[in-house]
């Protein structure tokens, strides 16, 4: 016999302009108790919670968007808890610019009718300045209260899309609410870089919600495709072994030539502007280039990625791009064979994004040799996208990751767990919400 499928979510949601914008009922968020925000994948539905909450005590934040067409990926609030930055798919596209994923601004639109009337307001941002066609990475992060960044590939050659590696080269946009709400490159005198790609941006919570402090970190991931091509900036992507493209492919399409990423931290002043030019930064640890490290899968991507910073801006945590070591050796095409997003396709899946972290000196580099967070599977899991719980102490943190492990003939699990170091020991434990992505930190305002 059968099992039933799950019941499916009800609309309670409501499209007020088609891809423009959307309205749900309100749920208000309780900086006292709520401390992060997840998608809930037995639903859709966007829940906060306590760090240590299961499923049923937790609260829902944005209701299930599947009956209107949209699923929802990550969701970022802001530190006055009334606004928020959210990742969207469509559930059913059938184009590549179809299933590019958009960036919404979410906001409480306090209705006079009284609180039960009160609604939380979807706006894509391609209604608020974002060239269109545009793709979203998903992350984003908040200065203060009035002013979001994020990292977006926006109508690429005009209208059309992207056709070649090196045309990939999202920007950070600012998203900037005072006066009317309104998308802008972010600092372009200083950080923009047509010849680069842009990965996640991540940024040191505020002091006060509505401003900016002078010393304020943010973290920038990027590759450069004018990087002179050396042994240690680039690698081969889709090799039968490592690096070496005469082993010939491992699925069908081009081979090329793929930089690397790394992570860069910059100081802001107190009017959010960046105190350097991007072309003057360190990054913060040079990648590592042995095989375990160079072995890509499907995604073209390769080095150190993925980055959070710490609410004092002492830590710096960030995904390395490796495979399990005693794949990489005895298997050929090892970089697709982690994380598979078709279990019955050996080949579906993408190297691991394995978090790291290091403290940051004065020159805003990793003051030591960056150390992992403890893997349990066999090959080794994501550990991925992490975001530092507030509260370090002299050299520990808690760390926030969301976790994939998707075996060939197995179970894909897809949860959240919160990796604890004191005193240089780490503890990995998964937290009781059930299945569930896109976890992010409810950052409030660090000074009281």
């Amino acid at each position: 016999m059968e099992a039933e499928a799950p019941p499916q979510p009800q609309a309670s949601c409501r499209i007020v302009a088609q891809d423009v914008e959307i309205r749900c009922p309100y749920h208000a968020i309780d900086g006292d108790r709520h401390t992060i925000t997840y998608t809930d994948l037995t639903d859709g539905a966007v829940r906060m919670a306590d760090i240590l909450a299961t499923n049923n005590q937790s609260e829902i934040l944005n209701d299930p968007l599947q009956p209107l067409g949209w699923a929802t990926q990550v969701t970022v609030v802001s530190p006055g808890l009334n606004r928020a930055l959210t990742a969207k798919q469509r559930v059913n596209c059938a184009s590549q610019i179809d299933c590019l994923t958009s960036m919404w601004y979410v906001y409480h639109d306090e209705r006079n009718a009284g609180p039960d009337d009160d609604e939380w307001v979807h706006i894509n941002l391609s209604s608020l300045g974002l060239a269109s066609p545009y793709e979203a990475h998903g992350w984003s992060t908040w200065l203060n209260n009035d002013l979001a960044l994020f990292n977006a590939l926006a109508a690429p050659n005009g209208t059309g899309w992207i056709t070649e590696q090196e045309e990939n080269t999202p920007q950070i946009y600012a998203l900037r609410i005072s006066g009317s709400p309104r998308v802008e490159l972010f600092a372009p005198d200083r950080l923009e870089n047509q010849n680069c790609l842009t990965g996640r941006v991540n940024a040191q919570p505020p002091r006060q919600a509505d401003q900016c402090f002078d010393g304020q970190r943010l973290s920038i991931v990027r590759r450069c495709y004018d990087e002179p091509v050396t042994s240690a900036a680039y690698s081969r992507h889709n090799t039968r072994l490592v690096n070496d493209a005469s082993s010939g492919a491992c699925i069908p399409g081009p081979q090329q030539n793929v930089p690397v990423l790394r992570t860069f931290v910059v100081e802001l002043n107190a009017f959010c502007e960046p105190k350097q030019h991007f072309a003057d930064l360190t990054p913060v640890h040079e990648p590592a280039t042995s095989p375990e490290h160079r072995a890509m899968g499907v995604t073209p991507e390769w080095g150190e990625m993925l980055s959070a910073i710490s609410d004092d801006g002492r830590f710096l945590a960030l995904g390395v791009n490796r495979v399990d070591p005693d794949l990489v050796m005895n298997e050929e095409c090892a970089g697709f064979q982690h994380n598979l997003t078709d279990t019955n396709n050996e080949l579906s899946g993408n190297a691991t994004r394995h978090t790291h972290v290091c403290e940051l000196n004065d020159q805003l580099t990793c003051a030591g040799a960056p150390v992992a967070i403890p893997t349990e599977f066999a090959p080794i899991e994501d550990l991925a996208v992490p975001g530092f719980l507030p509260g370090t102490g002299a050299g520990d943190y808690s760390v926030l990751l969301n976790r994939v492990y998707s075996p060939i003939g197995g179970d894909r699990l897809s949860d959240i767990v919160r990796a604890d170091s004191i005193a240089g020991n780490t503890n990995v434990a998964p937290l009781p919400l059930g299945p569930a992505t896109g976890a992010m930190i409810i950052h409030r305002p660090t000074d009281p």
